[in-house]
């Protein structure tokens, strides 16, 4: 944007703003801003020069414009703090994923998704929901009061959390495991924020399965500051979940 004030027969004083920023200078034609238009233009007159009231409005314009840059750029910049804290996987991840999609994944988290239409807002709202949530889940896959499907890697990131880890070892074969899992359900429910549920496919991950010396389905194992304090094989209901993890969830949750 370019305004011009009168300064002498043949050349005027300029300000300008370019990237969010007023410069100064001198030229030697007249032409000044159409206030009328959005966005702002130049619009170049016949020998026409800026009067005072038309150089204030310029100044004025220019302020403002500058204040909106300002904003806009801070908002970019706090924006692309917070996504830098979610791993770029994630980040991707996201992004991939239709509107649909990403509807599912604010439903699955408790999102409230209610006034949001493009792309970018629900990506930002689910970021802003995972940074929120990094004392619970490190990984930022792990959402409070779900029973959340994890991978070998994520268990690495998630196991040496101060919060315990109640994890289910199944099998897409085991019909015993079918029956536990509406139990693991229940229990995530009633812990919450005090203790993370999730289940490992045995078949995708042997090898964690192997690690954590699973001998039969489905395995149920409390993990607490990177150790497995307790473990047992076999149907449990949704109380004894709930008993299996007493001794390491706050008092103050009973």
């Amino acid at each position: 944007i370019l305004f011009l004030a009168f300064q002498g027969v043949s050349s005027f004083t300029t300000i300008s703003l370019q990237n969010g920023r007023v410069h100064s200078g001198t030229v030697q034609k007249a032409a000044m801003i159409d206030l009328s238009a959005r966005p702002l233009n130049i619009t170049s007159l016949n020998n026409g020069l800026c009067d005072k009231v038309m150089f204030d409005q310029g100044i004025q314009a220019i302020q403002q414009a500058n204040a909106i840059t300002t904003s806009t750029t801070t908002t970019k910049s706090e924006t692309t703090t917070k996504e830098n804290e979610v791993s770029s996987e994630i980040l991707e991840d996201l992004r991939s994923k239709s509107i649909k999609d990403l509807k599912l994944v604010c439903s699955k988290r408790s999102i409230r998704y209610k006034g949001l239409k493009e792309q970018d807002e629900f990506v930002q709202a689910i970021v802003d929901n995972i940074n929120d949530l990094k004392d619970f889940s490190v990984s930022g896959h792990l959402v409070p009061g779900a029973f959340n499907e994890i991978s070998g890697d994520i268990l690495e990131q998630e196991k040496n959390s101060k919060l315990p880890l109640l994890l289910d070892v199944y099998a897409t074969f085991c019909g015993p495991c079918k029956l536990v899992e509406p139990e693991f359900e229940v229990a995530a429910r009633r812990l919450g924020k005090n203790c993370r549920v999730a289940k490992l496919d045995s078949q995708k991950y042997h090898e964690v399965a192997n690690s954590l010396q699973v001998q039969g389905l489905p395995a149920t194992i409390l993990i607490h500051k990177g150790r497995v304090v307790s473990r047992r094989e076999g149907l449990v209901s949704r109380d004894q979940l709930m008993d299996f993890v007493d001794a390491f969830i706050p008092k103050q949750f009973w």
